[in-house]
């Protein structure tokens, strides 16, 4: 199974759903990794100055080694919680 992170990545590529991100107060402060940090900053840059979440093209042009994971069944609210829950078990 995927890691969280890349989860969470993956899901807000595939939907779009960055305004829940944001909502979520989402930072690139809680990416631990730094794959998933450069890919999550990039992504919510593109989303900033475009007003779209980037296509998979774009983000595998970004960064080509990177692996988006298809299988993310669960809604993104799912992964955020995931995500904070790590980020807070990493902070205290």
């Amino acid at each position: 199974m995927a890691d969280t992170e890349r989860l969470l990545v993956s899901k807000v590529i595939s939907t779009g759903e960055f305004i829940d991100i944001i909502d979520a107060k989402i930072t690139e402060e809680f990416f631990m990794d730094e794959e998933h940090r450069h890919v999550f900053r990039w992504a919510r840059k593109h989303w900033a100055t475009y007003g779209t979440g980037p296509a998979s093209q774009a983000i595998l042009r970004e960064r080509p080694t990177y692996k988006l994971t298809e299988d993310t069944p669960e809604p993104i609210a799912y992964y955020i919680k995931e995500v904070w829950k790590q980020y807070s078990a990493t902070r205290w």
